[in-house]
């Protein structure tokens, strides 16, 4: 018998332009069988995935492994995905995905953890610590990544960096300069000339 317990890092996830469902939590091989070629599939990312977790580069650093860990997602994702109101669990569980799906309808503005707690009756401390336990991945990072995937989207229709800035909901352009290199690695200006201005 093998099982094989996954914990996908969502900060990984959120790279990706596509919406992302919650799984199921257990997915057993009889499920698994009643798909056509979903057992060949899964095999062939898991050797892939155990061949690079021998490799000394950490995850962060390993970009091959991490796309194998989001086409795993995306693969279960197919077949075994839930209704975010269905997902089963712990009240933990259940006012992390209403903290995300309020971060998701309103990043756009300057929203906090305490405009979060005013909305959804939930403790300012419990907020960032159940965000944090569930997703991975702080609850200001996850609000930024948001907010440069939208800035990239509006560079992209053709607006102005400081109207992509403050489109994304970031209050300043220095700000969002500071941001967007720390998590892109590159400036919007550079993104620009390289992905947007060819």
């Amino acid at each position: 018998t093998v099982i094989r317990t996954i914990q996908f890092p969502l900060k990984m996830l959120l790279n990706v332009n596509h919406s992302i469902k919650p799984l199921k939590s257990h997915i057993t091989l009889d499920e698994i069988k009643k798909i056509p070629n979903l057992s060949e599939k899964l095999n062939t990312v898991f050797t892939l995935m155990d061949e690079e977790n021998n490799d000394a580069l950490k995850l962060d650093d390993n970009l091959f492994l991490q796309s194998l860990f989001s086409s795993l997602y995306f693969l279960l994702m197919r077949h075994f995905s839930v209704d975010d109101n269905k997902v089963a669990g712990k009240s933990e569980r259940r006012e992390f995905h209403r903290i995300a799906k309020f971060i998701n309808e309103n990043f756009e503005q300057n929203i906090n953890v305490k405009m979060i707690s005013e909305n959804l009756y939930i403790p300012q401390r419990k907020i960032t610590t159940v965000f944090k336990q569930y997703s991975g991945v702080e609850l200001k990072e996850y609000i930024n990544t948001l907010r440069i995937k939208k800035a990239n989207e509006l560079l992209k229709e053709g607006h102005t960096i400081s109207e992509a800035a403050f489109g994304s909901g970031f209050q300043c352009i220095r700000s969002f300069n500071n941001i967007y290199k720390n998590l892109t690695g590159i400036t919007p200006s550079e993104y620009l000339k390289e992905y947007v201005k060819k």
